[in-house]
This record gives C-alpha cells, sequence and structure tokens, in this order.
C-alpha cells in the first residue's frame, strides 16, 4: 500500500497505525457480513411482496447472477423456461 494512503477499510483490518496482523477469522467474518449484506440486497431489489417472498422466476435470476453463467448461457436458459 502507498504510504499515507488510509480508509475505514484499511483501518477496520490493520488497525489505525495498520500495524495489526489479519487474521483468518477476522477477513471470514468480514467476507461472510459482505455477501450476507450484497445478498439481501439484491433480494429487496426483487420487491418481495407482503410476506417477504418473491417468485421463482426472480429467485432463478439471483442464482444465475451469482452462479458464473456466461450470459450467452443465460439467454439460452431463458428462452428454454
Amino acid at each position: 500500500m502507498k504510504k499515507g494512503v488510509n480508509s475505514a477499510l484499511t483501518t477496520y483490518f490493520f488497525g489505525p497505525n495498520l500495524k495489526q496482523k489479519l487474521t483468518i477469522e477476522k477477513f471470514l467474518d468480514f467476507q461472510e457480513k459482505l455477501q450476507r449484506e450484497i445478498l439481501s440486497l439484491e433480494f429487496q431489489r426483487k420487491n418481495p411482496d407482503e410476506m417477504g417472498n418473491i417468485t421463482e422466476a426472480d429467485f432463478t435470476e439471483l442464482l444465475l447472477a451469482y452462479a458464473g453463467y456466461p450470459q450467452k448461457k443465460k439467454i439460452q436458459n431463458a428462452k428454454t423456461c
């Protein structure tokens, strides 16, 4: 990292003086929380009904978005549904 560059993320991981070591536990905890937040936001973008449910099509779209499918393959699969 460049000297003098400081952000909330580097402070979170390495402390205010950037002297702390990053543990695997802290990294995995951060990653889990980040993934949960992103997936929660994506779910909310599908406008769940009053019971908090989304449609099967919306669910499938979310799965495909994170499955690493190439766009061409997504289009082919959508046509067969």
